[in-house]
């Protein structure tokens, strides 16, 4: 009886501690997504890398235009991603500067 007693509560422990973990640290965060339109800090830092990479020609000004959408489409095409001409932080911030 104290050895069921002893796993139920290791059990327990467990589940209590997965959960706080996953409430912490798991997937609770929404990922930025920045399409055509948006402008801000998100922005700027996707513009900046796209044109270190030869992507975007345009001024690093932070707002998502045309030239911005171009920028990003050209880019997922050249690394194999769905062309939506939106960039998700996965997109961008998962390559180098």
């Amino acid at each position: 009886m104290i050895k069921k007693l002893i796993i139920c509560t290791i059990a327990i422990s467990l589940i209590v501690f997965a959960y706080i973990y996953y409430m912490d640290y798991g997937e609770s965060e929404v990922e930025a997504l920045s399409r055509y339109g948006s402008s801000g800090e998100e922005v700027r830092q996707i513009q900046q890398k796209l044109k270190n990479w030869g992507y975007y020609t345009g001024n690093v000004d932070g707002i998502y235009g045309s030239k911005t959408q171009a920028a990003v489409k050209k880019f997922q095409k050249a690394n194999g991603l769905s062309q939506d001409r939106n960039c998700r932080g996965k997109n961008i911030s998962g390559y180098g500067n």
